[in-house]
């Protein structure tokens, strides 16, 4: 079966398999993962209603409600954030134990789901993220970046980050 990991803006991935795929997210320092995937992956008939119930419920599986960041409906660069249940690593596998997932699925959640590991950026190691086994065309090879450019970076990062708070405001003003 064919797997990747598709990164996003470094706080977020996913991680596919044929037919699965199960988001990670970073939460203050913490990789969290998707539980409504984790239970799909698993074969729960009605994920979202099981994360309800239990996230009401005094169970060992702790559920924390996360924004998750997704494209826009056009598929423009317009992004939203829509909020889901996240657990820990730990209550992934408790997760597991409970539905009893097939061998395969287990193997590749703890495998590959629980491998991926996020970080901040610098933090991050090669070895943190499993390698896709899909050929990629090969690229040209990148420069070495500029001495300059990363003051550059952060700097249209900031406006970015400015840029989007300015249109946060202008939607709930108009609200």
């Amino acid at each position: 079966m064919s797997e990747t990991v598709k990164s996003f803006i470094g706080r977020v991935a996913v991680v596919e398999q044929e037919g699965s795929a199960v988001r990670v997210l970073l939460n203050e320092g913490e990789t969290m993962y998707a539980a409504r995937d984790l239970l799909a992956a698993c074969g729960c008939a009605y994920p979202t209603k099981w994360c309800q119930r239990e996230a009401k419920s005094e169970s060992d599986v702790k559920l924390v409600k996360l924004p998750f960041p997704v494209n826009g409906k056009t598929g423009g660069a317009s992004r939203r954030s829509v909020p889901m249940y996240f657990v820990t690593e730990r209550c992934g596998r408790m997760i597991l134990d409970i539905f009893g997932c097939s061998k395969e699925t287990r193997a590749w959640i703890e495998g590959k789901v629980f491998a991926c590991k996020l970080g901040k950026p610098d933090e991050q190691t090669p070895t943190e993220l499993p390698a896709p086994t899909q050929v990629a065309v090969p690229e040209k090879p990148t420069p070495p970046p500029k001495a300059g450019s990363d003051a550059i970076n952060r700097r249209i990062d900031a406006i970015l980050l400015e840029l989007l708070e300015l249109k946060k405001y202008i939607v709930t003003a108009e609200a």
